[in-house]
């Protein structure tokens, strides 16, 4: 499975994007992106979402008990970004994680707003977050190294962003009992009957498609990807919260036995935001078509 290649450097508008799109330092720097952390509060203190906190750091302690709350980037951070790219004649497209679930993306109108700049910067609802965001990212910068603008750029995000199909399921519900997303009643029921929630962005939110058994919901997920890919060319992303070799393989595995068309493949460790609220071992697939512009 490959990860994002560098772009040319000769880019007609700049990319900002924030944490959320769970791409390492490394990535970001190859493809030539700006990204805004978001804040992450453990055990009281405060750290920046990637650059000061590992999200597999930020499992170990999830798995002691300790739960984090997240908070976007400020205004005054996106202001800070912006502000060189538009010194330098560059408009800015900005693609952040839904607003239905954070005020990243309005902090980041309200930035350019106050610069005088909302002509000039172009802030994308995802309206999903991880592998759905990153898959846009990477389509974004595509756009920016052929030379489109802005507005060929968002338009064709749009068109992906509706046909990009992810879900995720979360083995272990005491996570989302003790983040108050799951009521006790519930996770003793989802622990005597085995079954499990599918998640997945509805409108921007995270909503429940349909209860799966934990020990088919690996097929079931494949299953839904298949169908949803209805034998095209698909790029397709494995995520998981944790860095577990050998439960990616078996995710990877699940991949490789399907029907699916790869045309490109990666592999993404859900990082600290989505991950405070869900919990170590949520694993997921992401399918988007090849075809769209």
């Amino acid at each position: 499975m490959t990860t994002p290649t560098r772009p040319a450097a000769d880019t007609g508008f700049a990319l900002v994007t924030d944490s959320t799109c769970d791409l390492g330092p490394a990535d970001l720097r190859n493809m030539n992106v700006t990204s805004l952390p978001l804040t992450v509060t453990l055990q009281g203190r405060r750290y920046q979402d990637w650059t000061e906190l590992d999200p597999e750091t930020l499992y170990d302690r999830m798995r002691a008990g300790h739960q984090a709350t997240t908070e976007p980037p400020s205004v005054e951070a996106f202001m800070r970004a912006y502000r060189p790219h538009l010194d330098a004649g560059r408009d800015v497209l900005s693609l952040h994680l839904s607003a239905s679930i954070s005020d990243t993306a309005g902090h980041a109108r309200q930035a350019a707003k106050e610069l005088g700049a909302a002509d000039r910067v172009t802030v994308f609802d995802s309206r999903m977050a991880s592998a759905g965001l990153a898959e846009l990212l990477i389509a974004a910068a595509s756009h920016r190294d052929r030379h489109l603008s802005v507005q060929q750029a968002t338009q064709a995000l749009e068109t992906l962003r509706g046909n990009i199909h992810a879900e995720f399921v979360v083995p272990n519900l005491e996570y989302l009992q003790r983040g108050g997303r799951l009521s006790r009643a519930a996770l003793v029921l989802g622990n005597l009957t085995g079954m499990r929630p599918v998640l997945g962005f509805e409108n921007g939110s995270i909503a429940a498609r349909r209860r799966v058994r934990v020990n088919t919901a690996e097929q079931d997920l494949v299953r839904h990807l298949e169908q949803h890919a209805q034998g095209r060319p698909v790029n397709v992303t494995v995520y998981h919260a944790g860095r577990d070799p050998e439960r990616l393989q078996d995710l990877q595995n699940a991949v490789k036995r399907s029907s699916l068309q790869v045309r490109r493949g990666r592999l993404q460790l859900l990082g600290c935001v989505i991950g405070a609220h869900v919990g170590p071992g949520t694993y997921g697939f992401m399918v988007s078509p090849t075809d769209t512009p």
